[in-house]
């Protein structure tokens, strides 16, 4: 009878080992799981970053290419505008000068 109690006794202390064995390799299997799962998510964010970094260069490399057409149009309008006063003022001029002369 005690060796039937030992021997339940031994097989209780068997499952149990196997038990908390099962347990630890899934607590092991859950760890594994989550720390790929964050990752992913670190891999994901990264990623958008990175896309929302060169989308918004993109957009600035397009608003300082506007920005130089612009200034680029505002000087030859500039420019325009000062041989028209130039033209303007020359004829001026000779129209006095020849006024002058006679």
């Amino acid at each position: 009878m005690i060796d039937d109690i030992l021997h339940s006794v031994g097989e209780a202390e068997e499952q149990a080992d196997q038990m908390l064995k099962n347990v630890k390799e899934e607590c092991q299997q859950i760890k594994d799981e989550a720390v790929q799962e964050v990752k992913n998510l670190w891999r994901k964010k990264k990623e958008k970053f990175q896309k929302d970094e060169e989308t918004q260069r993109i957009s600035v490399r397009q608003e300082e290419a506007q920005k130089d057409e612009d200034a680029k149009a505002d000087v030859s309008r500039y420019i325009k505008e000062m041989r028209e006063h130039a033209y303007e003022k020359s004829d001026q001029m000779i129209e006095q000068l020849v006024g002058n002369m006679i």
